[in-house]
């Protein structure tokens, strides 16, 4: 019971990391491209 829990637990802790690590990306990509945007303007 505890170790499945454990388990369990870890699952979506990694689960929670890589929608974080992703989301994070999407962020950076689209501040980038947005920044670039703005840099070509002037």
């Amino acid at each position: 019971m505890k170790r499945s829990f454990l388990k369990v637990t870890l699952e979506f802790y990694n689960f929670l990391n890589l929608l974080v690590r992703n989301f994070n990306q999407e962020c950076e990509k689209i501040l980038i491209s947005r920044f670039r945007r703005e840099v070509s303007k002037r």
